[in-house]
């Protein structure tokens, strides 16, 4: 029996938060959905894990409950996280990202002030892993933006390679420190003693300017490299080895359809049956999805989306319906378009209960609400519980409720003579509510 490979990779533990808008460069005011696990060099172990490889990653978090996010990730795909330091007293390093309409993303780390910084020294990490008969070693460029960190990856990655270790490289070049000449020499040093060279288009152009992926893999694998292969983002990528091998991959285009059947349980066969394949389609013309069913997934708007994913649920008919802040990071047009299919389904039978913090966008607009604190602090319908006592004792801050057109609307209370930083606070401008107490 072939054994399973030991992938091991070392860099920035990082917890991730998105914008719920786009466009907005982190300057304006956003909702952020997280925190994701996230650092290139983590998602790619635990990829390597969910694969089969027995995998080990080498990295700090800190003592909170980010670093406990990142961790208990790691356990349930089953990459063994005993070289990964846990740092008191420093938070657990993070990203914030925008995305932008033209495919391009705006991010805000914090990694050189945070325990994503602090992994051990290089000669200590190569004996612990070389103690576990280390197959290959993985490393992104995304860990080569913080000065020491780079200097330990590069360290390590050749000690290992002095020792037999294939190194695996992923250049993910960072455009504003391309001109900086001690981290193009780190870059250009790993490209040098790679086995697998992993470079995106972008990448290729920046570090080989003009050439093409034919000259740059006879350089590499005139340096004793064995494999380049080439990202093409969705028309998927070029593969060349050494031995002469060349190959064309597709890319991983998942429609709807495909997605939806992800649920499926209890069969032995990998393709769907006739009736399986009528099921997902008549689940998806029951939530207005009837004509996207072979459509790319990533092709989709972000309510679109939910609604595939709300389909792929109801393939499993299932009594109750368990979601977790289904509106977050969406726009006002896909909000109300889940809630309406949510409330078609809850009307059809279905139970369903959901998280949210939005008490005047999806609160306020559901049959029963329940407020938690550590205990149940009130339940019922959204004119018992959205009162000013219940949400006090709930968020520990004092807000008001207005009524709006029958509804209510949950504010911050202003006080009028609060001091503020700088001065006196000025009134704000005011649009005249009807204010709803505890008792009206």
């Amino acid at each position: 029996m072939r054994k399973q490979p030991v992938i091991g990779s070392a860099g920035e533990l990082l917890v991730e938060f998105v914008a719920g808008d786009r466009n907005g460069h982190h300057r304006r005011t956003s909702t952020y959905a997280g925190p994701f696990p996230s650092g290139a060099p983590g998602i790619f172990i635990d990829q390597a894990a969910k694969l089969g490889a027995r995998a080990r990653f080498a990295g700090a978090v800190g003592d909170d409950a980010f670093g406990a996010v990142i961790l208990d990730r790691f356990r349930r795909d089953g990459v063994a996280t005993d070289l990964v330091r846990t740092v008191p007293g420093i938070p657990t390093g993070s990203a914030f990202v925008s995305y932008n309409d033209d495919g391009s993303r705006d991010f805000v780390f914090n990694i050189a002030y945070s325990a994503a910084a602090h992994i051990d020294p290089a000669p200590e990490l190569a004996r612990a892993l070389l103690a576990q008969d280390l197959d290959v070693f993985h490393i992104s460029g995304s860990s080569l933006g913080d000065p020491k960190m780079a200097a330990t990856l590069l360290d390590l990655a050749k000690l290992l390679h002095t020792d037999g270790v294939a190194l695996s490289f992923d250049p993910n070049v960072r455009k504003e420190l391309i001109g900086d000449p001690v981290y193009r020499r780190t870059v250009d040093a790993l490209v040098h003693i790679s086995h697998y060279f992993l470079p995106s288009e972008e990448d290729a152009e920046a570090l080989f300017p003009g050439e093409g992926i034919d000259a740059i893999a006879a350089r590499l694998f005139a340096a004793g490299g064995e494999f380049v292969v080439l990202k093409r983002g969705d028309r998927g990528a070029r593969a060349l080895s050494r031995a002469g091998a060349n190959a064309d991959l597709p890319a991983f285009p998942v429609t709807v359809a495909e997605c939806v059947l992800m649920a499926r349980r209890g069969r032995t066969l990998p393709w769907p049956s006739r009736s399986e394949r009528a099921e997902v389609s008549r689940i998806l013309e029951r939530l207005g999805l009837g004509n996207l069913e072979r459509r790319h997934i990533r092709q989709l708007s972000g309510g679109q989306q939910q609604r595939v994913f709300i389909a792929r649920a109801l393939l499993r008919r299932p009594q109750l319906l368990l979601m977790d802040e289904p509106t977050a990071g969406v726009d006002v047009k896909t909000r109300h378009e889940i809630l309406h299919v949510l409330h078609e389904l809850n009307g059809d039978g279905l139970a369903i209960v959901l998280t949210t913090h939005d008490l005047n966008g999806v609160a306020a607009h559901l049959p029963q609400l329940v407020c938690l604190n550590r205990e149940v602090i009130a339940a019922g319908k959204s004119a018992e519980v959205l009162t000013p006592e219940v949400l006090e004792q709930t968020y520990g801050a004092p807000m008001d409720v207005l009524e709006h057109a029958g509804m209510p609307l949950v504010v911050d209370r202003y006080e009028h003579n609060a001091p503020v930083a700088g001065g006196q606070a000025k009134p704000p401008n005011v649009v005249p509510f009807t204010r709803r107490d505890a008792a009206s």
